[in-house]
């Protein structure tokens, strides 16, 4: 026997986990998930106010442009700088 939960209760605590005070930080710029195909890579940003914003390759975000998507970690260059952002 698994020490597994069954894909079911792990999909039915997905909203709650995604909602959970105190589980992601607040009051900054944070990447809640990457998604998409090699081709057409997208994220999911949320910003300090809690909005969530989907971002593709050459999009604004953070007074700079999406320059990477890859696996759970996403770039952002502003001028000559770069800012990594990678799942908590």
């Amino acid at each position: 026997m698994s020490d597994q939960q069954p894909i079911s209760d792990s999909a039915a605590n997905v909203g709650a986990l995604a909602t959970s005070r105190g589980t992601l930080p607040r009051g900054r710029t944070v990447l809640i998930g990457t998604f998409g195909s090699d081709d057409s890579p997208g994220a999911l940003l949320r910003g300090p106010s809690g909005r969530v914003q989907r971002v593709e390759l050459g999009d604004d975000a953070l007074g700079g442009k999406v320059t990477a998507i890859g696996n759970g970690a996403i770039a952002i260059a502003s001028g000559s700088r770069t800012k990594v952002l990678h799942l908590p």
